[in-house]
């Protein structure tokens, strides 16, 4: 098996993500890493270990060995949008929403045009306009109408 086995594990891996198949994603991408580590490989592809981590939270939920994975990846390439991405939608998983969100702004820095961390970030948006605009937020009208609009 040669070096090029793992990225087209990793490929396998993002085919098998994309038609909703988590669990074989994540052997696939689990399958690169090993790849990888058998050639003694010094800077690893941290995308692997991304994609490994989103593959498991999706699968079996957002556990510490997904975060761990995404964290590590992030940690190690804190400059890739699309780490970051899969960073936060463990948070996401995990009922860390202010983290995913941080995680999802510090993406979007990096890459503003980034359509999943765009998509994600709108995702995440919970509030709604206001009802009164020139109102704070937390003045009484404003949560009256509100609560009459839901």
């Amino acid at each position: 098996m040669n070096i090029l086995s793992a990225e087209n594990h990793y490929r396998e891996g993002l085919a098998a993500l994309s038609a909703g198949r988590a669990e074989q994603a994540s052997a696939f991408f689990e399958k690169a890493m090993r790849a990888e580590r058998r050639h003694d490989v010094t800077q690893p592809r941290m995308r692997y270990l991304s994609y490994f981590g989103l593959s498991v939270a999706l699968s079996r939920g957002a556990n510490k060995d997904a975060l761990r994975a995404c964290e590590t990846a992030v940690h190690n390439e804190d400059y890739n949008a699309d780490l970051l991405l899969n960073l936060g939608k463990v948070y996401a998983m995990a009922g860390r929403m202010t983290k995913a969100l941080n995680v999802f702004a510090k993406g979007l820095k990096l890459d503003p045009r980034h359509r999943g961390l765009q998509a994600a970030m709108k995702k995440m948006d919970r509030r709604h306009r206001l009802p009164v605009g020139w109102l704070q937020r937390s003045h009484p009208v404003n949560n009256w109408l509100g609560r009459m609009g839901r």
